[in-house]
């Protein structure tokens, strides 16, 4: 399946081109220029050089949160004018899916820690099992460190459980790594951090194909997890019934 997977998710995006499994090409990009003008040009330049055209491709796959704002408008926007141009479903993956997903089997627990700003983070707790990485706690909203630190203090460990942390928001929040965890931890390196468009793709193209027939065009929900920064002038908001 020919996939264009592209993450926007934070400051630095990513984009890939994969033939079903194979990654044919991946660039990370960041600069002055922002998302908008970069996104376009070097998804143009990594179709030129595999030789594809934009109506070969057969999935979009994206980052849909949570994560900048702006930055996931961007991405869900580029995704859907190339979906509605050239009839191309779309799959939204979950940043903190990624993350998780992205740790090394040293653990049997991952807590994804995100920096959300605002002295916030978005965070996750994941499970790993023989069918693979099983989704156990997301408050589904941006929280302080203290109150994710306070859900994993009395989260109901079993025997022999061992945690692994993971996400930028480990470098944004110092206690987090200060905190002494009830079960044996350890933290992924910064280098798992950045999430890796490859694997959104792959993720994805899963995803895709565990729907039943007859697939239909997707239009991901985009996982803000919390109101954006601007709200609109009084003016504009609708009055109450």
């Amino acid at each position: 399946m020919l996939t264009l997977a592209v993450d926007t998710a934070s400051a630095q995006g990513g984009i890939a081109l994969l033939d079903g499994d194979v990654s044919l090409a991946c660039r990370f990009f960041q600069g002055p220029a922002g998302h908008a003008v970069l996104l376009p040009q070097i998804c143009q330049q990594l179709l030129q050089e595999v030789g594809w055209q934009p109506k070969d491709l057969q999935l979009l796959a994206i980052n849909n949160g949570p994560g900048a704002f702006a930055g996931l408008r961007i991405g869900a926007a580029f995704a859907q004018g190339f979906s509605l141009a050239h009839a191309i479903p779309i799959v939204g993956i979950s940043t903190l899916d990624l993350l998780a997903a992205q740790c090394p089997c040293t653990s049997n627990w991952i807590s994804v820690l995100v920096d959300a700003r605002r002295q916030e983070i978005f965070a996750a707790l994941y499970q790993r099992q023989e069918s693979g990485l099983q989704l156990l706690h997301a408050p589904g909203a941006a929280l302080s460190p203290s109150a994710w630190i306070s859900t994993l203090e009395q989260w109901p460990w079993p025997a022999a459980s061992q945690l692994l942390l993971t996400g930028n928001a480990l470098q944004a929040y110092p206690e987090l790594l200060a905190h002494t965890w009830p079960l044996p931890s350890q933290c992924t390196p910064a280098s798992q951090w950045i999430i890796d468009p490859a694997l959104l793709g792959r993720l994805a193209q899963q995803q895709w194909q565990a729907l039943p027939e007859p697939k239909a065009l997707l239009t991901p929900l985009l996982d803000y997890q919390r109101r954006p920064d601007a709200d609109p002038p009084v003016a504009l908001l609708r009055p109450q019934q």
